[in-house]
């Protein structure tokens, strides 16, 4: 059992059994900090496993740290119906399709990447845009190694598509947590107004950004609401802190087109939502 995304994750249910895998679904979330993945049963649509790994930065290169993860796990070197990929928090920008230039991908993320990144490009789910990302040439090489078949996404571009499918009436404005950023993705309705990830050191820097965004499309923070996913909950002082400002808050529910067994109630309902929703964009 954890207490949030930030600590190492282990779930395993009764129904699981890595002999089947060839019946099963992969999906994998990398961010700089972390290696996590999920197992679906796709002839049940059910979630059988949860395992988080931490990198630590004091170790070798973080591409070690994925070969010495992956060798070292028997369920990821057994053979998936299909693996599907994200990478959360690596610098990406969004351009609407009538301004999608495939010469240009590079120059727009020019300011925030290495001459050795390699740049992906995704539609946006229901939305007239396409996402385009970085990811370290040493991350890509270790992953295509390992999962040469695997479809790849945007953990930004997997969070929209689902914020988009909730169909909430009037401007909100979701917010997921990861251990030092904060993506924030306001819609009115299912019209995209916002999206933007930014760093945070303390708390009152995690408050300034959602205030800010609140300013930008000026949303009532007195009534507008915040819908919160990812590593947070109501004791975290980063929770408390925005509370203070904005009242209308709640957490994320799972996606209900797939079953989650007894055993992820040892999980926030609102934990890994991403991740969870992978399966659900590809």
């Amino acid at each position: 059992m954890e207490t949030g995304e930030n600590n190492t994750a282990l779930i395993k249910t009764s129904n699981f059994n890595i002999d089947l895998s060839e019946q099963y679904h992969l999906s994998i979330e990398i961010d700089l900090y972390t290696f996590t993945f999920c197992v679906l049963d796709i002839k049940t649509l059910t979630y059988v496993y949860l395992e988080k790994k931490i990198y630590n930065k004091n170790q070798k290169k973080y591409s070690h740290f994925l070969t010495s993860v992956i060798n070292n796990n028997e369920i990821l070197n057994s053979k998936f119906s299909s693996i599907s990929i994200s990478f959360s928090g690596f610098p990406n920008s969004l351009i609407p399709k009538s301004l999608y230039d495939k010469k240009y991908v590079k120059k727009v993320l020019n300011l925030h990447t290495n001459s050795s990144d390699n740049i992906f490009t995704n539609d946006l789910y229901l939305h007239e845009a396409k996402i385009i990302y970085a990811i370290p040439e040493e991350i890509t090489t270790t992953i295509n190694t390992f999962f040469p078949t695997a479809y790849y996404n945007c953990s930004e571009n997997i969070l929209i598509s689902q914020y988009t499918k909730l169909k909430k009436a009037g401007k909100t404005n979701y917010i997921d947590v990861k251990k030092d950023s904060v993506n924030i993705t306001i819609l009115d309705g299912e019209r995209l107004l916002l999206n933007n990830t930014y760093k945070f050191l303390t708390k009152e820097d995690f408050l300034y950004y959602i205030l800010y965004s609140f300013e930008q499309l000026n949303l009532i923070t007195e009534k507008d609401p915040v819908v919160l996913s990812g590593d947070i909950s109501e004791k975290d002082e980063n929770y408390k802190i925005i509370y203070q400002y904005i009242k209308n808050i709640d957490f994320i529910n799972r996606p209900k087109q797939i079953t989650f067994p007894n055993e992820f109630k040892s999980i926030k309902e609102h934990q890994y939502f991403g991740l969870f929703g992978q399966v659900l964009c590809e």
